[in-house]
């Protein structure tokens, strides 16, 4: 994707962490500071932050996977960024329905 993606392009970032991972110690703040890395790093531009705390991948209605979903739709950015594919669905049929609505 990298390859796809120019200098400047508008990115997205979103984390999520549930309640039992914030037990086990992983933060959201840290897969913000890689994503944010990650994106400096290429001479992205970050256009916003969106963070579920404490939510299960396994809900489809998460309050900042709507903002994103809806944001996407008024083209504030051009790519999302995130750690893993799981932070956005963990079921496949989710991921299709939060895919066709980010593209």
């Amino acid at each position: 994707m990298e390859e796809i993606l120019g200098h400047n392009t508008r990115v997205a970032l979103y984390a999520r962490v549930s309640t039992e991972e914030q037990r086990e110690g992983q933060t959201i703040d840290s897969q913000v500071a890689e994503l944010e890395r990650f994106a400096r790093d290429r001479g992205w531009i970050v256009t916003g932050i969106y963070k579920d705390e404490g939510w299960s991948g396994s809900a489809l209605a998460r309050p900042a996977l709507d903002r994103l979903r809806d944001d996407a739709t008024k083209n504030l950015f051009g790519a999302v960024l995130l750690n893993d594919v799981d932070r956005l669905a963990r079921d496949v049929t989710h991921l299709g329905v939060v895919k066709r609505d980010i593209e």
